[in-house]
């Protein structure tokens, strides 16, 4: 995801603390101004890339709001490569790989999300990021996706690999919130998906 430079070094300066830090911590850490740092800290909780909790600092008064990283998880990564390997992606049929690929997406939308039907897309993004990839915005509707956790190798097995990339995606999604076009071979390297409203044709 693309961040102008000023948000980029708060989510930076959260991610080296290690820790859950105070809106007055960061602006120390950055040398700025508290209400200059306040703003990026709401953007970025709103983007899914911050948490907060809250944490009282002693003395009276409200609980200080904690900030800290949610960036991409490398065991919950590691527990998605084991269950493609273990489940033989290269020898498995172009359908199977679809739905392995389903059931993961759903799986994670509802570990972020709980029991919903659905997901909007801003949403499903959020989540691609914590699994590792580098999804980017391009439209109001198309995301380029430039880099995957996954192994790509054999022109065979890029065929169930991008089987199992349209059913994570269609699973993140689920429905009540359009469907998606999938195009696996952009020429920049990684793939494009457009996410396309309820009622409108795909390609």
């Amino acid at each position: 995801m693309e961040l102008p430079p000023a948000r980029r070094r708060v989510l930076d300066a959260v991610t080296r603390s290690g820790h859950p830090v105070s809106v007055a911590e960061l602006a120390e850490a950055l040398a700025c101004h508290i209400s200059t740092v306040r703003p990026h800290l709401g953007a970025l909780v709103a983007a899914g890339l911050l948490e907060t909790s809250e944490r009282r600092l002693g003395g009276r008064g409200r609980p200080a709001t904690m900030y800290s990283a949610r960036l991409p998880d490398p065991g919950r990564i590691h527990a998605g490569l084991v269950h493609l390997l273990t489940s033989g992606l290269d020898r498995v049929n172009v359908e199977l790989a679809y739905d392995l690929g389903y059931e993961w997406g759903t799986d994670e939308r509802q570990k972020d999300l709980g029991e919903v039907d659905g997901a909007k897309p801003s949403d499903v993004v959020v989540i691609l990021i914590r699994l590792g990839f580098d999804p980017v915005w391009e439209q109001e509707d198309l995301v380029h996706i430039r880099s995957c956790p996954l192994r790509h190798r054999s022109a065979d097995e890029d065929r169930n690999l991008w089987a199992l990339h349209r059913g994570l995606f269609e699973g993140l999604l689920g429905t009540g919130h359009g469907s998606i076009a999938f195009r696996p071979d952009d020429p920049r390297s990684g793939c494009v998906v457009e996410f396309v409203p309820e009622g409108c044709p795909t390609e």
